[in-house]
């Protein structure tokens, strides 16, 4: 069994999907495998995928009969897996050459480690940089109060791409289930891992994010309503897992403005502002 499976759920990838299997079967960790549910596309990715698999034993694919949907795909990749360590993969994305064995090198220094995060790029589709997130380093330093505030402060929704203990992830997605949107799904499982404090990192490792304007027009909230719906969900379910945290009720209450603060990653209160203006401009 390989100490570490990576998990690519696709729909309809062909456009990318070359790219993205080229530079993970670069990489350099050689003890890894890769699971790959195809969601019944419709596109060339079954042709792409048997092309790769015949040429790298470590990719294992299943293609699903029907269309299960985005989230149970993604679920379909973390339960069919058995390695300890659990990474997401998406299709349109990059990943360095030394991406996952830089990863591991760094949960592996400490057995208290549960997800380690990388440097995140994200890129256009020319492929011009758009910014350049380096992770927090030194995260062990100061009391665990610090450490935790600073990664709910430095928190992106990449580090959800990055090298999780599996039965964690399992744990970090049963515990945030009644949050119920796709938008900011990937901050809302992160948080429990950060309320345990026990995250690392490595800016050796870098992921490279493609900017698509997919996921904006399918799953950002549209109106003034669903925004403000969403960030009272994303309070809610922050607030629960901060209840549920391994921490003291004095370090709870610390951290519950820091809490509070992170949701703004989902929804920031200036954009449910904005949005209501916008519609009200429209009406008239």
């Amino acid at each position: 069994m390989a100490s570490l499976t990576v998990g690519l759920p696709v729909f309809n990838g062909a456009d990318y999907l070359d790219s993205a299997l080229a530079s993970l079967s670069a990489q350099t960790m050689r003890d890894l495998e890769f699971l790959i549910s195809d969601n019944a596309s419709t596109d060339a990715t079954p042709e792409i995928l048997a092309s790769w698999a015949a040429k790298d034993p470590r990719i294992k694919y299943y293609r699903q009969p029907e269309n299960i949907g985005a989230h149970p795909n993604f679920q379909w990749v973390l339960n069919a897996a058995s390695s300890q360590w659990f990474a997401f993969a998406a299709h349109d994305d990059v990943w360095s050459p030394d991406f996952f064995q830089s990863l591991f090198d760094a949960v592996s220094t400490e057995t208290r480690f549960v997800l380690a995060v990388p440097q995140i790029i994200t890129f256009f589709e020319n492929g011009g940089v758009d910014t350049c997130r380096p992770a927090p380093e030194d995260i062990g330093a100061g009391s665990r109060v610090d450490r935790i505030r600073r990664l709910l402060y430095e928190a992106r929704g990449g580090w959800y791409y990055g090298l999780w203990d599996r039965q964690t992830l399992l744990s970090s997605m049963d515990k945030t289930r009644s949050f119920r949107h796709v938008w900011g799904s990937d901050l809302m499982i992160l948080l429990p891992p950060i309320l345990s404090g026990a995250v690392t990192s490595s800016n050796t490792a870098i992921y490279y994010k493609r900017l698509s304007p997919l996921s904006e027009q399918r799953y950002r909230p549209k109106t003034a309503k669903d925004e403000l719906c969403l960030y009272r969900d994303f309070l809610r379910v922050s607030l629960e897992s901060l209840k549920t945290a391994p921490l003291t009720p004095v370090e709870k209450l610390r951290l519950t403005p820091s809490v509070i603060r992170y949701a703004r990653h989902g929804v920031k209160p200036s954009r449910i502002l904005k949005t209501a203006i916008r519609e009200v401009l429209r009406r008239k």
